[in-house]
C-alpha cells in the first residue's frame, strides 16, 4: 500500500504530546489551522542501466516530494521583490531509529514581486528528491528551518520502501511504481513537465483526478487498466477503465479521471492493471482528500461543520443554513457566516473560524464517549471558553467516582465534571453559569 505522508497537524502532534493535558492545549490558540508543509514518498524501479555490478543494484529509487506554502516561511523585501530561504534536513534511519542510513542537507530559495502572495497558503515552492535505498521499513526524520526562524518544524514517520523485481524473471511480469496526483501540467525549456499535489487535496470545484505512474512490464502486452475511486465517507465508488498497450520495459502513464462532482470528505483511488483474462496483475492504491481552499484541513463534511455552529450562533440560522436546497448554496450560506466574523478580510485564512474548528477537532479527539468530544459536556465549555487556565483531576477512588474541576482564572469560573459510566463521560455538575455559552 502507498505510503503516503502529509503534514497536516496530526504529524506534528508529537511536538506537543507532553502538553496532551486540555489546560497546555493553549499552546495552540491562535495558530494558523493548516499544514506547515507536506511530504510525500513515490517508490519507482530503477532503469535497467543499473547492473549487478553497480553499487545501487537491488535498490529502489524514492522520489521525496516537498511542498511549502508560502505562508510557512519568512520574506524580506528586497529592491527587485520578496526573498525567502529555508532549510530542509532529511534523514533516514533504520526501522528502530537506531543507525543512520541516508542523510541529506540542502537549501531552497523563494523570490516573488507579489506582496500577498508571501503569506499566502495557495502559492508554494517545491522541492524533489531522488534517494536510492535498500527496500525495507526506516524512520524518516524530516525537518524544515527558515532563514529567520528560530524553531524548526519537523516530523517523524516509518515508510516501506517497496521492493521492485526484474519483470524478465517471470515472477512479476508487471509491476507498478506508485502514484503522483497532479496539480498541473506546464512548458519548461520546451517540454510538458508536470507540477505534482504533494497535499493530495482537491477542491470540490475539480471536475477531474490526474494521476502519473509508471509500469514495468517484462514484454509488449495489452492490458486492461482499471481506476476506482472511492468516496471513504459515503462508502461510494466510481469506475473507470481502458485498454492500453504497453511496451517492454518503463511506461510512463498519464491518467485522467474525469468525476461528476466531488464531495467534502476522504477518498482513496486504486489502480488495477489486468490482462486479457481478466486477471490481476499489478494494482496500487494511494488517499486524497476533498477540501475548500483556506478552511481548516479537519472539515470534512459540510453538513457536521453546520451542525457544530450551535455554540457560536442560535438554532434559526443552523436550520436555514441546514434547509438551503442544494450544497453550493449550503457552502455559500456558511462561507458568508464566517466570512462576517473574520477578523482580517484581508488575509486568505479566517482566524476565527480556523481557531474554532481548532476546538472542535481537539474535543472530538480528547472527549469522546457516547457521542461525538465536540457535543459532550466538557466539548461544550472547551469550545466556547477555549482551554482553561487550571485543572484539577481527582482519579478513581473507592468512596467516589472520578472528576475534574477546570479554573478559568480571569471570568473567575469553575466547572466541575464527574465521571458518570467510566467510559469517559464526564458531566458538568454546575452549569448554572448565564451568559457564557457562547464562543469567546
Amino acid at each position: 500500500m502507498k505510503k503516503l505522508i502529509v503534514l497536516f497537524l496530526f504529524l506534528f502532534l508529537p511536538f506537543i504530546a507532553s502538553n496532551a493535558q486540555v489546560e497546555f492545549s493553549a499552546e495552540q490558540v491562535g495558530k494558523q489551522y493548516n499544514p506547515k508543509f507536506y511530504i510525500d514518498f513515490v517508490d519507482y524501479k530503477l532503469p535497467k542501466s543499473v547492473t549487478k555490478k553497480s553499487f545501487d543494484y537491488g535498490k529502489t529509487k524514492v522520489g521525496v516530494l516537498i511542498q511549502m506554502p508560502y505562508s510557512s516561511v519568512t520574506f524580506k523585501k528586497s529592491s527587485k521583490g520578496y526573498n525567502a530561504e529555508y532549510t530542509v534536513s532529511l534523514t533516514f534511519f533504520d526501522k528502530k531509529k537506531q543507525n543512520v542510513i541516508v542523510e541529506k542537507l540542502w537549501n531552497e530559495k523563494i523570490f516573488t514581486k507579489n506582496y500577498k502572495q508571501t503569506y499566502s497558503t495557495n502559492n508554494f515552492n517545491i522541492n524533489f528528491k531522488n534517494i536510492n535505498l535498500n527496500p525495507q521499513i526506516y524512520t524518516v526524520v524530516c525537518s524544515v528551518e527558515g532563514q529567520n526562524s528560530k524553531t524548526p518544524i519537523a516530523f517523524q514517520a516509518k515508510i516501506n520502501v517497496r521492493k521492485f523485481i526484474n519483470p524478465d524473471s517471470g515472477k512479476k511480469p508487471v509491476q507498478i511504481s506508485d502514484v503522483i496526483f497532479v496539480k498541473k501540467r506546464i512548458k519548461l525549456k520546451g517540454k510538458e513537465t508536470i507540477v505534482p499535489n504533494v497535499s493530495h487535496i482537491l477542491s470540490p470545484s475539480d471536475k477531474t483526478i490526474e494521476l502519473y505512474y509508471e509500469i514495468y512490464s517484462n514484454k509488449k502486452r495489452k492490458v486492461e487498466i482499471e481506476k476506482v475511486v472511492k468516496d471513504l465517507s459515503r462508502n461510494k465508488f466510481f469506475k473507470q477503465s481502458k485498454i492500453v498497450k504497453l511496451k517492454r520495459g518503463t511506461n510512463s502513464t498519464n491518467s485522467v479521471i474525469k468525476m461528476a462532482k466531488l464531495d467534502l470528505g476522504d477518498y482513496n483511488v486504486v489502480i488495477r492493471i489486468k490482462n486479457k483474462d481478466d486477471k490481476l496483475l499489478a494494482a496500487i492504491k494511494n488517499n486524497f482528500t476533498v477540501a475548500i481552499p483556506n478552511l481548516p484541513a479537519s472539515l470534512k463534511n459540510l453538513d457536521k461543520a453546520v451542525e457544530e455552529m450551535k455554540y457560536i450562533t442560535d438554532e434559526d440560522t443552523i436550520d436555514a443554513i441546514e434547509n438551503a436546497p442544494d450544497f453550493d448554496t449550503k457552502l455559500k450560506m456558511f462561507l458568508a457566516f464566517w466570512k462576517h466574523r473574520d477578523p482580517d478580510a484581508a488575509t486568505p485564512e479566517n482566524q476565527v473560524m480556523n481557531e474554532y474548528y481548532r476546538r472542535v477537532e481537539y474535543a472530538n479527539n480528547n472527549f469522546k464517549s457516547y457521542t461525538d468530544g465536540w457535543n459532550t459536556d466538557r466539548g461544550m465549555i472547551y469550545i466556547t471558553l477555549g482551554p482553561p487556565d487550571q485543572v484539577e483531576r481527582e482519579p478513581v477512588a473507592m468512596d467516589r467516582k472520578p472528576y475534574e474541576i477546570w479554573y478559568y482564572f480571569n471570568r473567575d469560573l469553575k466547572f466541575i465534571f464527574q465521571e458518570e459510566t467510566y467510559f469517559n463521560d464526564y458531566r458538568l455538575l454546575n452549569p448554572q453559569y448565564g451568559e457564557w455559552d457562547r464562543y469567546r
